[in-house]
């Protein structure tokens, strides 16, 4: 009889002894597997739709002047401080793999739309950044193509690359011109400001504004004087949404180089493309080259050069502590509160996966003591069966073997046992907590997120907890005296 026949025949012959056994090991790493889940989905459900783990965002440190925070030093001006050269110290950071600097809208402007939706238009304020469209790439596994600055394309392959309105003319995009009469083709509208047809603005949005959209916004439009109940919005049904910006003119009144004369108002169109943890919590984010052109129309020319954030990209998320503490401690810079908020809460919810892990483990060890003490009883009784094995030939090192190969037979079907059972037991708590939770922002279908390749993890630890628990009792067998052994009597003990 080969090994692997003999050790099957054993399990086969203590069966229901045996899984008894295991019952500690099965609950244990249960538990791992579940908490491990709980922390995996909070994770990729919720923490993910808030803030990227991959990076982020400095800006100046606040002060307080008489009761009140300000950005930037004490007595410094009214810009930010950050330019190029922050972005050079930053990138001599260790742990920091690239930068990319943001720019938000320094004048008044008012964006209008929403009538395909509510059945009517609204107006408010237009709250809007820039970002590069590579950073966009970097933090969307799908990738969003259409979140490109259509006016800096210069060089092309052909016309598809110049967008619509505008023809690929040797290597360059060359824009249509355009008026009352002579339309614009496809997506493309007539820029009045330039009289040459262009691509509407690409826009981003946040997660979180959507979400603030379905939770509140929704039920305070029912209140409203809107002909029509307000939808709940999903983010496929709201790509291609378009809006019309008024540059230069907000609800409280008008830029200053518009009132001097020195720049006109100008409409342009904003098109949704996608959404991003990256964009602007509560306003618009669209191609960085927009906001700084925009920003050098309606402001001046210093503004160009001036960033109000710099979103830091890190080469793994276990970086961000030591980042966050060399740009406070370093450069006297700051990490943005939305981004400080989201690493206490992962912290807060590493700490709790340790406890819980640690709760775990303990139970995993109780397993392995009752399959330790199982052993040895058994291994008693089998003493004279051991005996008659090393009569004929079969090594200490072979009783070891054969034990240990039994113990991690029983160990590797505890773990095949225990992976679905976690599975059932994670699907069991969030049917509860659809049904009983109330509706909060970001509330997640499911709380838990498991990996198929999590089951061998599970294999694995189980089998190891039996072998360390049968591991003594073993060690104490393979070295007794054959002819003890043979002395004994079979129940003996």
């Amino acid at each position: 009889m080969n090994f692997g026949r003999l050790v099957l025949r054993n399990l086969q012959r203590n069966g229901l002894q045996s899984l008894l056994a295991t019952l500690g090991i099965v609950l244990g790493v249960s538990v791992w597997l579940c908490f491990w889940g709980l922390g995996t989905g909070i994770r990729e459900n919720v923490l993910q739709h808030i803030v990227s783990e991959r990076f982020i965002e400095v800006v100046p440190r606040s002060v307080q002047v008489a009761g009140l925070q300000r950005r930037g030093g004490l007595f410094g001006g009214s810009g930010s401080g950050l330019n190029h050269y922050t972005e050079e110290d930053l990138q001599a950071l260790s742990g920091v793999q690239q930068t990319y600097p943001k720019q938000q809208l320094g004048f008044p402007a008012t964006v209008r739309g929403g009538k395909s939706i509510l059945g009517e238009d609204l107006w408010a304020d237009m709250v809007a950044d820039g970002i590069e469209p590579a950073l966009v790439e970097l933090s969307n596994g799908e990738g969003l193509n259409a979140f490109v600055d259509w006016e800096a394309i210069d060089a092309c392959e052909n016309d598809a690359a110049c967008g619509d309105g505008a023809s690929c003319n040797a290597g360059k995009c060359v824009r249509q011109p355009c008026d009352a009469t002579n339309k614009c083709p496809g997506t493309a509208y007539c820029d009045a400001h330039t009289k040459h047809c262009a691509m509407p603005v690409p826009v981003l949005v946040s997660p979180s504004l959507l979400e603030l959209y379905n939770s509140n916004v929704q039920n305070m439009l029912q209140g409203t004087s809107l002909r029509t109940k307000p939808p709940r919005l999903t983010e496929d049904a709201l790509i291609g949404f378009t809006v019309r910006a008024s540059l230069g003119k907000g609800m409280l009144g008008s830029a200053r180089s518009v009132q001097k004369g020195e720049a006109r108002l100008r409409e342009v169109p904003l098109t949704l493309v996608g959404f991003s943890p990256l964009a602007l919590p509560l306003g618009a984010t669209v191609p960085r080259g927009y906001i700084e052109r925009w920003n050098q129309e309606f402001v001046g020319e210093a503004s160009a050069g001036e960033y109000s954030s710099i979103l830091v990209e890190l080469k793994r998320a276990s970086d961000m502590n030591q980042v966050i503490d060399a740009v406070r401690d370093d450069l006297n810079l700051d990490v943005h509160p939305r981004y400080e908020a989201a690493r206490q809460a992962a912290g807060m919810l590493q700490t709790l996966l340790w406890v819980f892990g640690l709760l775990a483990a303990v139970i995993v060890a109780i397993g392995a003591l009752h399959i330790a003490q199982t052993a040895a009883l058994r291994n008693q009784a089998r003493q004279r069966e051991f005996g008659v094995m090393r009569s004929v030939g079969a090594s200490s090192l072979d009783i070891l073997a054969m034990l240990m190969a039994e113990a991690a037979g029983l160990g590797a079907l505890a773990g095949a046992v225990a992976f679905p059972l976690a599975r059932a037991l994670a699907w069991a708590a969030d049917l509860a907590f659809v049904h009983l939770a109330p509706d909060f922002p970001f509330k997640p279908a499911s709380l838990f997120a498991f990996h198929w390749s999590w089951w061998a993890y599970s294999l694995l630890v189980a089998a190891s907890a039996a072998v360390l628990g049968a591991l003594l009792p073993a060690l104490r067998i393979a070295k007794l005296d054959p002819a003890e052994a043979l002395r004994s009597h079979p129940g003996e003990g």
